[in-house]
């Protein structure tokens, strides 16, 4: 474990933990405006865990490998990206709201289903349009639980899905953290594109360039790669919702 001094030092480096897992880039704490817009654009309340890591940090990055099941198949899903406020980029959390938004209004158009003006499921993550990361905030009894969808592409993307298909990978956001691991070492792993080398160059960054001492950046590296396991097993339960967009 990383002591409360070294998290104070780190996140004045742009790093926080949360989970036992770190977020780099790591945005200031979510302020109560935009606390109380995001929930006023949910069908029930913000789930606990993500309460709690918005507490911690609003959005930022995360470099983890993370397996799910889709189908009958294994499928590696890209979650880099934490979304958050002032985004200019595809972490733009009220940009992403925004076009959920209007998904579900032309599906109640298109089906007759009666329009609620608010979201079940609230996006939180991803990666850029491809992969994105949802929690369900619908007062029911899956609230709070992480679905996680991936974008069909073409049939030369071999490995990839080449249908929209969503699954449902965690019952919070607290299990959907725990299930992000590492299959090597971020430094001393053989693989040449092996998952933490966008984390290192982070820190690598503070120490040569913002004063972060590399005896702590050398120290985060050694509690990052705690999370390096045998692959766990993906889940085996695929939600029914796959009509996301």
């Amino acid at each position: 474990m990383m002591t409360e001094q070294e998290l104070t030092e780190l996140r004045s480096h742009g790093i926080a933990v949360f989970r036992n897992r770190v977020i780099f880039n790591a945005q200031p704490p979510i302020d109560s405006d935009t606390l109380a817009w995001v929930q006023a654009q949910c069908s029930g309340p913000i789930p606990q865990p993500l309460l709690d890591l918005w507490a911690n940090t609003a959005g930022g990055n995360i470099n983890y490998t993370v397996n799910i099941k889709m189908g009958d198949e294994v499928h590696s899903f890209s979650w880099t990206e934490l979304f958050f406020r002032g985004a200019t980029t595809y972490y733009d959390l009220d940009g992403w709201i925004k076009h959920e938004l209007e998904l579900a209004e032309q599906s109640a158009a298109e089906t007759g289903a009666v329009w609620t003006g608010t979201l079940d499921w609230l996006p939180i993550g991803g990666f850029e349009y491809l992969d994105r990361a949802y929690v369900r905030v619908a007062n029911d009894s899956d609230h709070g639980m992480v679905l996680l969808w991936m974008q069909g592409l073409p049939p030369a993307w071999v490995g990839r899905l080449h249908q929209d298909t969503s699954g449902s990978f965690a019952i919070d956001l607290n299990s959907a953290f725990d299930k992000l691991f590492l299959a090597e070492h971020p430094v001393h792993g053989i693989e040449q594109y092996r998952t933490g080398l966008e984390l290192v160059e982070y820190l690598d960054d503070r120490v040569d360039s913002h004063g972060l001492a590399q005896s702590l950046a050398d120290r985060l590296i050694d509690f990052y790669a705690e999370a390096v396991v045998v692959p766990p097993p993906p889940n085996t339960t695929n939600s029914g919702w796959s009509n996301h967009e």
